[in-house]
């Protein structure tokens, strides 16, 4: 199977759904309108008139566009208001969601060993998107086996899980469900599902406009004899608008399962390549295919969230109204020679481990729990393993270097220690200057000497951050090379954890430390700038904005300044010309000549980098094949070259998947 060809056919079929959507909204919304128009000779003559002629000759003519303009306006208005009402109840990130659905946040620190089991599925399938690390929720009381993403965008998205996927799921089958989940999150399948959400209430207004005019008619109608007519007659109009609503209600309903539905077979063909493994996403189709209904959620409040989830999770009469194809087309496209059986699942714990009251026993249960211990442990060298390219190189970690590594990993379970992290990490080259050479102590204090009166008292501010910090550097120290950016990465859930108090001291301190060394490289600003971005946005301190400009002739001189960096800085390139005239080809551009290196520094990329983020989310990603295309051209990629691409994918809000660039380098 063509998993990329399934992803450009999905694709396609997805726009034209979303435009039949859109229409369905206009002709919904100009029908409302003529409806209303009847009030008309309410106005006119003291009473409702309801005949064809009179309508004809009197109410819809040319002379009474301005009514109808006025009319329109209205409906338009109140739709779009009550579109914009949702849309900001929605933009408050992916965790309200969950909340509303009865979910809650899994400690970093849980003792539960699923749960433990579940966070590093989350981190792993992390690094493999290149994406920081969203929280995970857990439906703790509904057995059902089912997931779901939720967010606007990757800064403020979270999966969710349901007790039952987290404990009748194998390891392998558990992973394809979350791989399943962060395809949604790269493919902008949540954005889409949400914008689904708050068209949809558009709709729902014209429907509420019918129920006041009825409901509030109806009782006028019976507590006034004088006013029967017309009491009778608005009853009528209300009961037509609710008609029109109702109507547009399951016509919206329909396409926005036809478009789920296009979009779950995008996030299957999707997950087999992040876990490159189809028995993993096949398996968990498998179990829900064993009996019918294994995947449908008890709660009430699903009608409108229904879509978001990983299988359907209500029960429809009709297909065409199912938010998710059936379960056996689904698992037919993965394994086209699938025998039709299914797989019985693992068993649910007797005691429900995952709820407050019983979290203490968790650890007395690990043994009768549906999860290896043994497992778990190798699921976090894993993760060490990414951290380190030395193990990948298939060398050897001395004991010093593991006992640092794992305590580096667990670190990041607490917000304070991962704020002490990401200032280690802004360090790192003043760590391989003087590598084994000094103390984590006397670099922090060298740090202290060369800040500002204000930034020491911003430090200061914070106990126990000096020593921390000199614990980190000591831990990284151990290592002459490591991913710094995964490691922004695993630590972002525990970072989103902070106060806006302790954000702000964040942001001051990374300022600071970034300028330690009076060179502040694209590497270190893009982090800061990433960070800022995250952190910001899950406070709500900055409204995220979504690009929408398609014209790379629109950013020429950013474009200029940025791929003349890569060639000269970055890629190297033999023939620098060459390689950026390539480039500048790719994007469709003319007569940009390269600058030479005094044309440009570091700033002005970064500056470049900011307006570039108002590229439409497709324009974002043919940059980055683009700039891929450029560092690859050699059939070599750097470290420092994948770290920096990484980025500065992450900071345009456009993540790139790691394995994207390996299999680009492997053809």
């Amino acid at each position: 199977m063509d998993f990329f060809e399934a992803q450009d056919r999905a694709h396609r079929n997805t726009r034209w759904l979303v435009f039949w959507y859109l229409l369905i909204l206009f002709a919904v919304s100009v029908i409302a309108s003529l409806v209303l128009m009847l009030l008309i000779p309410m106005f006119s003559t003291g009473h409702m008139v309801i005949s064809s002629d009179y309508l004809l000759r009197r109410v819809y003519i040319w002379e009474n566009w301005h009514i109808f303009a006025c009319v329109s306006a209205f409906v338009f208005g109140g739709a779009a208001i009550n579109s914009w009402l949702k849309s900001r109840e929605l933009s408050k990130g992916g965790a309200v969601i969950a909340e509303q659905l009865g979910a809650r946040l899994v400690p970093l620190n849980t003792r539960n060993p699923l749960q433990k089991r579940a966070l590093n599925q989350v981190q792993e399938m992390a690094i493999a998107a290149n994406m920081p690390v969203p929280q995970l929720y857990l439906m703790a009381e509904d057995t059902s086996i089912n997931a779901f993403a939720a967010g606007m965008y990757p800064s403020d998205a979270v999966v969710c899980i349901t007790r039952g996927a987290l404990e009748r799921l194998t390891r392998e089958q558990l992973q394809g469900v979350v791989a399943h989940e962060f395809s949604h999150i790269l493919n902008g399948d949540m954005r889409l599902n949400l914008r689904l959400i708050v068209l949809l209430h558009g709709i729902e207004f014209i429907g509420s406009v019918g129920r006041f005019m009825s409901s509030s008619s109806r009782r006028r109608y019976r507590s006034s004899s004088r006013r029967k007519n017309n009491g009778g007659a608005a009853v009528l109009i209300g009961l037509l608008l609710r008609l029109v609503g109702w109507l547009g209600h399951i016509f919206s309903r329909i396409l926005q399962a036809k478009i789920s539905r296009e979009r779950e077979y995008l996030a299957d063909a999707s997950a087999v390549q992040f876990t490159r493994n189809p028995e993993s996403i096949g398996g968990a189709l498998k179990v829900l295919a064993y009996t019918q209904g294994r995947s449908y959620l008890s709660q009430d409040n699903l009608d409108e969230v229904a879509h978001l989830f990983f299988a359907q999770a209500l029960a429809r009469m009709f297909s065409w109204y199912a938010t998710h194809p059936t379960l056996e087309e689904r698992i037919r496209r993965i394994e086209p020679n699938w025998d039709g059986m299914g797989l019985k699942g693992l068993a649910l714990q007797e005691v429900n481990s995952h709820l407050p009251q019983e979290e203490s026993k968790a650890g007395e249960q690990s043994e009768q729990a549906n999860v290896d211990i043994a497992g778990i442990q190798v699921e976090e060298l894993q993760n060490l393993a990414v951290l380190l390219p030395v193990l990948q190189a298939g060398q050897s970690l001395s004991q010093r270097q593991q006992m640092h590594g794992q305590a580096l990993l667990e670190s990041l379970h607490n917000p304070l220690d991962a704020m002490a992290m990401v200032l280690a990490v802004l360090m790192a080259k003043q760590l391989q200057v003087t590598h084994e050479n000094y103390s984590g102590k006397v670099l922090v204090k060298q740090l202290l000497d060369s800040m500002s009166s204000e930034q020491q008292h911003t430090f200061g501010t914070i106990n126990g951050l000096d020593k921390l910090l000199a614990q980190q550097l000591e831990r990284l120290q151990s290592f002459s090379h490591i991913n710094r950016l995964l490691l922004i990465e695993l630590a972002m859930p525990s970072l989103k954890q902070l106060s806006e108090a302790q954000y702000q001291t964040l942001q001051t301190l990374m300022q600071g430390v970034a300028q330690f060394d009076d060179q502040l490289s694209l590497f270190e600003t893009a982090i800061i700038g990433l960070l800022e971005n995250y952190l910001a946005a899950n406070l709500g301190l900055k409204p995220q904005q979504e690009g929408r400009v398609r014209r790379f002739s629109a950013f020429k001189p950013e474009l200029q300044i940025l791929f003349s960096y890569l060639c000269q800085e970055v890629a190297q390139s033999i023939l620098p010309e060459r390689d950026y005239q390539a480039a500048i080809q790719q994007l469709e551009l003319q007569d940009l000549p390269m600058l030479d290196a005094e044309g440009f520094d570091e700033k002005s990329v970064e500056r470049s980098l900011n307006r570039l983020k108002r590229l439409a989310w497709q324009q974002k990603g043919k940059l980055l094949q683009v700039m891929v295309d450029l560092v690859e051209r050699d059939g070599i990629l750097a470290a420092s070259e994948e770290e920096l691409i990484l980025v500065i994918a992450l900071s345009l809000e456009a993540p790139l998947p790691r394995f994207s660039l390996q299999a680009q380098l492997d053809t």
